[in-house]
């Protein structure tokens, strides 16, 4: 399963991605993140993959 978190910096993105991951490995999938975010500047892109797995 591969899910798509993506909004503007500053809305907790990046941090809602890592707790819904958080999550899954706790149920026992593997998961992978990635994240990519511009600036350090609020209001730029922000977005992380989360991959789900059970293999």
């Amino acid at each position: 399963m591969k899910i798509r978190f993506c909004g503007v910096g500053g809305q907790g993105i990046v941090k809602a991605a890592y707790i819904f991951g958080n999550a899954a490995v706790i149920d026992g999938y593997n998961v992978v993140q990635t994240r990519t975010y511009g600036s350090a500047y609020r209001g730029m892109l922000s977005k992380s993959d989360v991959i789900i797995s059970k293999k």
